[in-house]
């Protein structure tokens, strides 16, 4: 059985004193605010790798957040799962399965 992980272990003692006095909507704005940022921080993060290590132009990165964005609408509307994406690229050979059954930087 996987180890029970605390939030008091994964944020700040400020942090989660401010979250644990939180109401549902406050809570709800914050949870959005998280996920925007991560969102930021994975997007950057590909467009940086995207241009240094494969040279994509300003066009090929715009063509790669549209089909990017269009894919988490799909997802998010429950069209398709990111783990059915992820099976479909482990069959293609796309993501590389390791010994273990563990794909490299995922779960």
């Amino acid at each position: 059985m996987a180890e029970k992980i605390k939030v008091r272990e994964l944020i700040s003692r400020a942090t989660y004193k401010t979250v644990k006095n939180m109401n549902r909507e406050q809570m709800n704005d914050w949870a959005k605010a998280l996920y925007n940022d991560a969102m930021r921080d994975c997007e950057a993060a590909s467009m940086l790798a995207l241009k240094d290590e494969f040279g994509f132009s300003t066009k090929r990165l715009a063509r790669f957040m549209d089909r990017r964005n269009n894919t988490i609408i799909c997802i998010n509307q429950r069209q398709v799962s990111a783990e059915e994406i992820i099976l479909g690229m482990i069959d293609e050979g796309v993501i590389i399965v390791e010994a273990d059954g563990s794909v490299p930087g995922g779960k």
